[in-house]
């Protein structure tokens, strides 16, 4: 009877152990594919982004680090090169949708934040957000604490150490595992956890609605044609928020509030469609 036992927990924690294992193989597949790491020959334009951009010569520099970014890396780094090249140059639209960028992939870059600031007070329109409380503000702050790859890493840190944790329910499946299922259901806790906010900062990412203003002034009806009444206007380098589109006209609320209609080709998406 005991033997029985013995072979059919020894059977279940063995399947439970390389289930476990090849869902950690297959996340490390799905962060190497998000993180996208720097390839050499973009390195090589980021390189010669950066040489150029020291000698002041923006144009250039801006020229190489728009080649590195089309090999589709997702480097927030590259996207804050792009920002400040765009700044250097005058156009502040473009900066500050690039900084935004940024942001998107690494919350916690301070530059980036930092020269985002900075390029919203300079701004004609005043770039102010809505007040928050005290609350609203510490659950922003610690929903974007961690930057998506961060979360990442995390993730596949705690599987890992599940699966060594089963393992080495395995291997002493004759003793007490009590302390070692409390630690596996603990981390597992933890997983599912983390894995909900990496799936609801991607899901953030890519169903992000902001934009930027890009032309010098844009006016704002009550209604997707010039035939509705004109309410204000706007000018570039505002932040909009996207609500609907209507052909070429888009609803959209600044940060101030207000909200209208404007033509459609007058903004850049912060997350390209």
């Amino acid at each position: 009877m005991f033997t029985i036992y013995k072979k059919t927990k020894c059977k279940s924690i063995f399947l439970h152990s390389a289930l476990l294992f090849l869902i950690f193989i297959m996340m490390s597949s799905f962060l190497s594919a998000n993180l996208q790491m720097i390839t050499t020959s973009a390195e090589e334009f980021i390189r010669m982004g950066v040489q150029e951009y020291q000698n002041n010569n923006f144009e250039r520099a801006l020229e190489n680090f728009l080649i590195a970014e089309k090999t589709g890396i997702k480097n927030p780094d590259l996207l804050y090169n792009i920002g400040n090249s765009y700044f250097r140059l005058n156009n502040i639209p473009y900066a500050i949708i690039y900084y935004k960028r940024a942001l998107l992939l690494d919350s916690s870059h301070k530059d980036a934040r930092d020269n985002l600031s900075f390029a919203l007070s300079i701004t004609r329109d005043r770039q102010v957000d809505l007040e928050e409380n005290f609350l609203t503000t510490y659950l922003t702050t610690a929903f974007y604490y961690l930057s998506i790859n961060h979360l990442f890493i995390l993730c596949l840190i705690v599987l890992g150490l599940i699966v060594f944790f089963v393992h080495l329910q395995w291997r002493f499946f004759d003793r007490d595992n009590t302390v070692l299922r409390f630690v596996n259901v603990l981390l597992l806790f933890v997983l599912m956890g983390l894995t909900c906010l990496t799936v609801a900062r991607i899901y953030q990412v890519n169903n992000n609605k902001e934009a930027v203003v890009i032309e010098n002034t844009v006016h704002v009806y009550s209604g997707p044609s010039e035939s509705f009444t004109r309410l204000f206007t706007i000018h570039e380098g505002t932040v909009l928020k996207i609500h609907r589109e209507d052909n070429s006209w888009t609803q959209i609320t600044t940060l101030g509030g207000f909200s209208g209609w404007i033509v459609s080709d007058t903004y850049v998406r912060i997350v390209e469609k």
